[in-house]
């Protein structure tokens, strides 16, 4: 099945988006045609490799860091994309977080 959208002129951040379905999303966001922010943690490397295929395919794509345990870090990485890239039009929330339920969750969501 194909699908089409045309996202020209759209702004998406895909948070965990170096590696797995992360990585798949951004590359389709941006055939599609927006520029895209790919979201990592702690490989630099494989964020910007996601990067590189987009930028060679004609896209327009940066690699913006955050740890999502801290609030503050978060906050400076959603500033530094719209920074690069303008407003964002599209959040893919592709992160997850490892907590029970209860207090802790709640506070964490």
């Amino acid at each position: 099945m194909t699908v089409s959208i045309d996202l020209n002129g759209r702004t998406a951040l895909v948070t965990g988006g170096s590696r797995g379905l992360g990585a798949a999303m951004c590359r389709t966001l941006a055939r599609a045609g927006a520029q895209v922010a790919v979201h990592y943690a702690r490989d630099a490397v494989r964020a910007d490799a996601v990067v590189r295929e987009i930028v060679a395919g004609g896209g327009r794509a940066v690699a913006v860091g955050g740890d999502f345990h801290a609030p503050d870090a978060v906050r400076a990485m959603v500033a530094r994309a719209q920074d690069l890239l303008g407003p964002i039009d599209i959040l893919v929330n592709n992160v997850g977080r490892e907590e029970t339920t209860g207090d802790p969750f709640e506070h964490g969501w």
